[in-house]
Formats: C-alpha cells, sequence, structure tokens
C-alpha cells in the first residue's frame, strides 16, 4: 500500500476509529496505535522517566500516523500490576486524554496482554486448540505478579474467540510461583511424540516461570508487545507495581525515627548538668550513596527488616539514577541511608531506614528533611511515601512533618502472617509543617 493509500485508509469514515494504547507499569514504556490497517509501536525508558516521555510519545506516535488527539476512537492503557508511579502516570494521562476528548477508557490486565502474545506466537490464529498459559512477571523483593488464563477459540466460545481467567492477578513469592509452575507441568514428553496441546500448554507456563526466577525479570520486549496487543482491547488488565522491572524498584517505607525526643535530650544534657555521651550523637556525615556502599547498605537492610530489600535493589537503584544517600558514622560504619525516586514534577521515597543500633537520636528525622529539601531544591512539587499500616509511631511522624494519608494499597508489604497494607502518604511541597 502506498504512503498516499494508507493515509487515505485511515481517515475511511467506515474503518474502525483508531485507538491509542499506552503502558507504563514496568521500566519500559510502550505504546501502540492501530489505525486502519497500520499498526505504529513506540518503545522507550519507562520507570521515573514515564512522566515526562509519554506525552511527547504519544504525539510522535499520531504525527507518524497523521492523525491527531481528536481522531482517536478509544484509549487503551495498562492498568497494572506494575510500578506505582508508572501505573499513577498511566492512569492520570488515559483519564485526561478521555476526559478532554471524550473518549471511552480501555484499563487492560498487563498479564492476560502477555498471555494472548504468548498465544499468537504459538498458535497464529483464533482457531486452533484451546490454550492455557501460566504469566508471571517480576515485582522485585523475591516476588512476581502471576495469573492464569485459558483460551478458548471460535468454535468453543460463542462470538468469537474469548479469554478465561483461572487465576486473577496475584503478588505470590518466587518458591510459590515455581511450585505452582511444578504443580502445572507434566513429566517430560517421550522423545519423538507430540505433547498434546493440554500439555503444551502446561509446559509453556512451566518454562515460562522457571525462565522468570532464574532470570528475575520480564524480556525486554514483552512491554512493546503488551501495548500493540492492548489497541485490541481485550480482557480486563491487571490489578497493582514497579514492580516492575518497575519501577522500576518497589516503594517500602522504613520505620522512621519516633523517639526524637529522648535523642534531644541526650543531645541538650541530661538534667541540666551539660553532660552528653558521644555514643548517643555520633559524628554523621550524609553524602551520595555508591557501588562501595551497597555491601554494608544491605548489611543494615538486613538487620533492620524482616522481608529487606535484596543487594541488587539497591545496585539497580543506583543505575537507575536514583536519589540515594548514606549517613556515614565514619569508625561506627554506616548508620543510615535513603532511596528515592524522582519523576516529573515529584519525589517518591522508596527506601528510609536507620540501623537498629542507632535508631532513636534523631537520624531518621535528618534523613526525611534531607529528602524534603532535595525534593524542593529540585522543584518538586510533590512527595510521596508508602508506610506499613500498622507502623503507627511512623505515621505519626509523617503526619507531623506535614504528610497526608492519600490512600490504601492493599495486600501491598509482605508480612509474618501474610500480607501487610500500605498506607499512601504525600506531601506538597510549598506547605509548611511542624519542625521537631
Amino acid at each position: 500500500m502506498s504512503d498516499a493509500a494508507a493515509a487515505t485508509a485511515l481517515h475511511d469514515p467506515g474503518a474502525p476509529a483508531p485507538v491509542l494504547a499506552f503502558d507504563t507499569s514496568t521500566e519500559r514504556l510502550a505504546a501502540a496505535l492501530q489505525a486502519g490497517s497500520r499498526t505504529f509501536t513506540r518503545v522507550a525508558e519507562g520507570g521515573a522517566a514515564a512522566s515526562a516521555t509519554l506525552l511527547p510519545l504519544l504525539h510522535a506516535l499520531l504525527a507518524e500516523a497523521g492523525l491527531g488527539l481528536r481522531d482517536l476512537g478509544a484509549i487503551a492503557f495498562g492498568r497494572g500490576p506494575g510500578a506505582f508511579t508508572g501505573l499513577r502516570t498511566a492512569c492520570a494521562v488515559a483519564q485526561g486524554l478521555g476526559f478532554g476528548l471524550d473518549r471511552p477508557l480501555l484499563p487492560l490486565d498487563s498479564l492476560l496482554v502477555v498471555a494472548e502474545d504468548t498465544r499468537r506466537q504459538a498458535l497464529g490464529t483464533d482457531d486452533g486448540e484451546p490454550f492455557e498459559v501460566l504469566v508471571a512477571m517480576d515485582a522485585r523483593m523475591d516476588e512476581a505478579y502471576t495469573g492464569r488464563y485459558r483460551w478458548q477459540p471460535r468454535a468453543a466460545a460463542p462470538g468469537g474467540g474469548a479469554w478465561q481467567v483461572l487465576l486473577a492477578p496475584a503478588l505470590v513469592t518466587l518458591p510459590a510461583l515455581a511450585a505452582t509452575a511444578a504443580a502445572l507441568a507434566p513429566a517430560a514428553p517421550a522423545h519423538g511424540r507430540r505433547p498434546s496441546p493440554a500439555r503444551r500448554s502446561r509446559l509453556a507456563a512451566s518454562a515460562s516461570c522457571c525462565r522468570l526466577v532464574r532470570a528475575g525479570r520480564r524480556s525486554a520486549t514483552a512491554p512493546e508487545r503488551a501495548a500493540a496487543t492492548g489497541r485490541r482491547g481485550r480482557g480486563a488488565r491487571r490489578g497493582r507495581r514497579r514492580r516492575r522491572r518497575a519501577a522500576a524498584v518497589p516503594a517500602r517505607q522504613g520505620r522512621a525515627d519516633h523517639r526524637r525526643a529522648r535523642g534531644r535530650a541526650c543531645r541538650e544534657g541530661a538534667g541540666g548538668g551539660g553532660h552528653m555521651n558521644a555514643l548517643l550523637q555520633p559524628r554523621a556525615v550524609r553524602r551520595p550513596m555508591t557501588v562501595r556502599d551497597v555491601d554494608a547498605v544491605a548489611a543494615v537492610e538486613a538487620t533492620a527488616y524482616g522481608f529487606p530489600w535484596s543487594r541488587g535493589n539497591f545496585v539497580d537503584s543506583l543505575a537507575a539514577g536514583y536519589l540515594a544517600e548514606v549517613l556515614d558514622g565514619g569508625d561506627e560504619g554506616l548508620l543510615g541511608y535513603f532511596v528515592a525516586m524522582p519523576g516529573v514534577d515529584e519525589l517518591h521515597l522508596l527506601n528510609i531506614t536507620v540501623a537498629p543500633a542507632w535508631q532513636g537520636r534523631g537520624l531518621g528525622s535528618e534523613l526525611l528533611d534531607a529528602v524534603r529539601r532535595h525534593a524542593a531544591d529540585r522543584g518538586f512539587a510533590q512527595l510521596w511515601l508508602e508506610v506499613r499500616e500498622g507502623n503507627h509511631r511512623a505515621r505519626a511522624l509523617y503526619r507531623r512533618r506535614g504528610f497526608a494519608e492519600v490512600g490504601l494499597r492493599l495486600g501491598y508489604y509482605p508480612a509474618a502472617g501474610g500480607r501487610e497494607d500500605a498506607v499512601v502518604m504525600s506531601l506538597a511541597l510549598g506547605a509548611r509543617h511542624a519542625v521537631d
């Protein structure tokens, strides 16, 4: 088809209205446009950069097709699970476009989109055999998003082929994922014999899970295919995180210092006698975190939490250019640290931790104030964080620092008894707040 003929086809009143789809739930931003018989796709860096690059990328995609925003018939977007900041970007852009253009929105299950891409590669047609697949996507922190789906071909599904959700998207540990894959995988087929359709689907699911457990993340091409497949509006797209690789890095909030009053009393002198114990107020230097610090940081992390970040989480954060600093106590060792992910006009505090032996001396407040100053100096309008719902002392500290509780992320944190909700808190950086 010539360029002129293609342009005519794009604007053919009898053709289906163009559909724009995009996904920002992982470290790769993917977008696709289905217009007439032609498909246009773009892939770029996602994560923290998604909020800055998504709209220019969408405009470039439309320009390549010779279309404007008002030529669109619908807007499809990835609704999760994935990195919190990425999902917020996708939802906000989709909502703004849908409201401004008065176009319907199609939220898509990302795991189901991957399942559809897998089916198309395996079968290449909407006809043929039923197809079952277990999809897994890295969520970091030794966890994964997983969902299980079955495709019913045209002959078995009135009105055309259709997907059934056998296991709704959920966050699971890698051992649990491996156990599920092992339960689905049959014994290896005899040499030279073609496995049954059911066996082929279970083997595909098991192989995908094993690759994720070994590699720890989804392939780089999956987000592009997810967005391209998403233009068809199949499925209802998934639920939460980062995580992938989000974002990205999964947000988690360490226990902040909630006993600063006692530390202040030690610094000012007990009983008015001017006595101060130097061990209670170490000479700490706050400086940028480097790769050389990662082993010490990971060691503190392991002592501070029952479900710590891995060494790789910190390495990836530094490689992604996240804001990260440590409190270096010299001979006393590493006293604390924080990691924050910048966006276009906001900063997301992912991890703030004080070494257990040094809690109660005001160091948590010092780190939190440093994060806030960094955000204000860089012109960010908003500072975000999550904290365990049961960490009432940290929540109280954040409220005193001007943070407001704006949402709840269900089952966000791993916990000894299952999972624990995360309270989402936000600070408007123009606001005044109490200083302790």
